[in-house]
């Protein structure tokens, strides 16, 4: 049996800041295959790694990540939310955020969806530009986003993200998937079963499943032949597979 690649999402985010510095070096230490990370605009039109599209809850800032540059982004406090101890964690640049990835550490990107079209394109062609000759992978929720990031860097290997409003085309998702010339789906893990991740690999595609954190359901995906985990709890996974004899 294959073991499923283990991504740490945002990081190994259950024991520090998500989308930090700190929570992707110690997804590395763990032994995780990868780290997945969220990619907004700054103000000044740089790609800059964080989840929200608001700062508040994270940065204590009411304000969007596009109404500030990158110089003052930067300048944010984003660990202390977590604990105090993070005090020091800043925004990093997904330009800063590529440097930790390596051969047996990949990058996966997630393009967030701003709501506006002329926004999004400027981010993927962007998020695209930056990732070129990066060991990396980009992810999106819109397809359109992800049509984009493929149609300006072909060899980069892009995945949809089932969203949770598209319940109907679900089961259609390989279809369209494969239409648009990617090359996986990623979805909600409690939404696979055998049957969708042997059509999706039918159709050439990688399934990864997200975000889970039970060595039971891990376990689960594995039999079922998912190609990558994401999971806050990059330990957790990893000692489950190796409980269980699935260490390549």
């Amino acid at each position: 049996m294959a073991r499923p690649l283990i991504i740490a999402h945002r990081g190994a985010s259950a024991y520090a800041p998500e989308n930090t510095l700190a929570a992707f070096e110690l997804a590395c230490d763990m032994g995780a295959d990868g780290f997945e990370c969220d990619v907004h605009l700054s103000k000044d039109g740089v790609p800059v790694v964080i989840h929200d599209e608001n700062l508040k809850r994270l940065a204590g800032l009411n304000k969007r990540v596009r109404d500030l540059t990158c110089h003052k982004l930067q300048q944010l406090d984003v660990g202390s939310w977590f604990d105090r101890r993070f005090c020091d964690q800043r925004i990093l640049t997904l330009e800063e955020a590529l440097v930790l990835s390596k051969p047996r550490f990949v990058c996966m990107v997630e393009v967030k969806d701003s709501g506006d079209g002329r926004t999004n394109q400027s981010l993927a062609q962007k998020v695209a530009r930056t990732l070129k000759g990066a060991l990396a992978t980009a992810c999106s929720f819109d397809l359109e986003v992800c049509a984009r990031l493929k149609a300006a860097l072909p060899g980069l290997h892009v995945d949809w993200i089932e969203g949770a409003s598209k319940l109907i085309s679900r089961s259609l998702s390989p279809v369209f998937a494969q239409k648009a010339g990617l090359d996986g789906i990623s979805s909600d893990y409690r939404h696979l079963t055998a049957a969708r991740v042997n059509e999706a690999h039918a159709a050439g595609l990688r399934v990864d499943a997200w975000t889970v954190n039970r060595a039971a359901s891990v376990l689960r995906l594995a039999r079922m032949g998912v190609d990558a985990i994401e999971t806050d709890k990059p330990d957790v996974a990893i000692r489950a597979l190796a409980a269980a004899g699935i260490t390549a």
